[in-house]
């Protein structure tokens, strides 16, 4: 009996070891050198958020209680595994107004317009390094007697790009949309509208992908 209870306490005390190591070494407070002074104290927590800020290297010094002497920081063990290799690199901030230069086409998108039809619409926007922009389009119409009628739509001018959200951003056109209707007579002018582009926000999928807010979803042309 006296051998089973010694056994269940040993097999305790192994579970309980790792976690209990695991918390003395969250509660161990740790000085680092810091601009030639001491800084500090400071938890391990601490610690990996000034390694993460650049201010914790490998070969800063530090010291805790029990330590002879101030040793690199990646020789204390601790303090040295917030160093692997394994821990995920900080998330860089994504450069929009660089990410949108390029070609960009839009898919397909059906679209009702007050008295003209139902039509689907697609474009293609090139937003250039200068910040300037152009866009050309169209909606393939059927109008309500069933004739086949293609508008015309194009805008250039100036944008501006504005962080939203790590992976949102938004974009202002400086220049309206022109939207041409070619006359069903040979002899008619063609109906000509412009209208402003309102701001649009985007959600970015993957480097060559962007949704809008209406869930149009745009391409890189590579």
């Amino acid at each position: 009996m006296r051998l089973l209870i010694a056994f269940l306490f040993t097999g305790l005390a192994g579970l309980a070891g790792p976690e209990a190591a695991r918390a003395q070494a969250e509660r161990t407070e740790y000085y680092m050198a810091h601009a030639g002074r001491e800084a500090g104290p400071y938890f391990i927590d601490e610690l990996r958020t000034r390694m993460l800020m650049g201010r914790l290297r490998r070969d800063t010094p530090v010291w805790t209680t029990g330590m002879a002497a101030w040793q690199p920081a990646a020789e204390v063990p601790e303090v040295g595994a917030l160093f692997d290799p394994a821990l995920p690199p900080i998330p860089k901030e994504r450069d929009f107004g660089r990410f949108v230069q390029g070609t960009w086409t839009s898919e397909p998108v059906t679209t009702e317009l007050p008295g003209l039809g139902r039509g689907v619409a697609t474009g293609e926007t090139v937003f250039r390094a200068d910040g300037t922009y152009s866009f050309t389009g169209q909606v393939d119409l059927t109008d309500a007697a069933g004739a086949a009628r293609a508008m015309r739509l194009a805008s250039e001018g100036g944008y501006s790009v504005t962080r939203k959200a790590p992976d949102r951003f938004e974009i202002v056109f400086a220049a309206p949309l022109v939207m041409t209707l070619p006359s069903g007579d040979p002899a008619g002018a063609d109906r000509v509208e412009r209208t402003e582009v309102p701001p649009a926000e985007f959600e970015v999928i993957d480097d060559n992908t962007i949704r809008d807010a209406q869930g149009t979803v745009s391409r890189r042309k590579i």
